[in-house]
């Protein structure tokens, strides 16, 4: 129940300012978590242009002019950041970096590290 009312209140950022909170009844903040928990995202986790592409398959309000768009989701994420929602992980080192060794471990480690907090 707490987490429920943690969701839904208004979080400070880092900066000091308050971010919206989310209602999970809301048609919006819906389709936005049924997009982010698709399950698509586990291994890799996901970008701004990931999360764009399939929300505009929804009927999510994303504003009609394309060059607005990555913002909008820029602030839709920074909103999920502040509730403790997302978090951003360090990307993967290119496996040419490292020729001849294996990238089992690499991998591994990525997987337990999923772009949700534990």
């Amino acid at each position: 129940m707490r987490d429920l009312d943690a969701l839904t209140t208004s979080a400070p950022t880092k900066d000091g300012r308050t971010v919206r909170a989310f209602n999970p009844l809301s048609r919006n903040d819906r389709m936005l978590f049924e997009v982010l928990l698709a399950g698509e995202y586990v291994r890799h986790g996901f970008t701004n242009r990931d999360v764009r592409q399939k929300l505009g398959l929804t009927a999510y309000p994303l504003a009609p002019d394309e060059d607005r768009q990555p913002g909008q989701v820029t602030r839709l994420f920074r909103r999920l950041h502040a509730h403790g929602l997302i978090a951003k992980i360090q990307a993967l080192a290119p496996l040419a970096r490292f020729p001849g060794r294996s990238t089992d471990h690499v991998h591994r480690d990525q997987a337990q590290r999923s772009c949700l907090p534990r």
